[in-house]
């Protein structure tokens, strides 16, 4: 009899082994993906930041441009002129495109900067949805096969305990 429990004292002990490796190589892989999202969320970051150089540095020139503009009519108005030159009529063209242009890029930028966000978290909530899950059937499986074993056992110890 005491060999029996032996063997099922050997057999705890590899079961718990099992879960203990496969509890290592789960938080392997949500360490290395955490790793990678972590990366990816630097470079969304650096990516951001020149974006958002740029724009500052577009509406700057906007600025300049629309200051130009008013100094522009403002020495139109002192002649008593009211019609606009061809010079006066292109900038003015290029300060609304400047402006539209701006704008546009600015919301493009947004939502494709969300959108990466938005991606990353969804990646990283399914990742970590199908570990847990995987994790708690190589748990349940290991745990069926330990009380299967188990009453196995019981069963043959009840069995040899007939006998004599």
């Amino acid at each position: 009899m005491e060999e029996g429990e032996e063997k099922e004292g050997l057999r705890t002990v590899e079961c718990l082994r099992g879960r203990l490796l496969a509890e290592r190589q789960v938080s392997r892989f949500v360490k290395d993906e955490a790793d990678l999202i972590t990366r990816k969320m630097e470079e969304l970051e650096k990516h951001l930041k020149e974006e958002i150089r740029l724009r500052e540095k577009a509406e700057k020139r906007l600025k300049f441009l629309m200051k130009k503009l008013v100094s522009i009519k403002g020495s139109r108005s002192f002649e008593g002129s009211d019609q606009l030159s061809s010079s006066e009529v292109s900038c003015l063209s290029s300060v609304s495109t400047s402006a539209s242009k701006l704008e546009e890029e600015t919301h493009e930028n947004r939502f494709l900067e969300e959108e990466k966000v938005d991606q990353a978290t969804e990646n990283v909530a399914s990742t970590e949805e199908e570990e847990s899950s995987s994790k708690l059937k190589d748990v349940s499986s290991d745990e069926a096969s330990v009380v299967a074993s188990t009453s196995s056992h019981e069963a043959e110890s009840e069995a040899s305990n007939d006998f004599s």
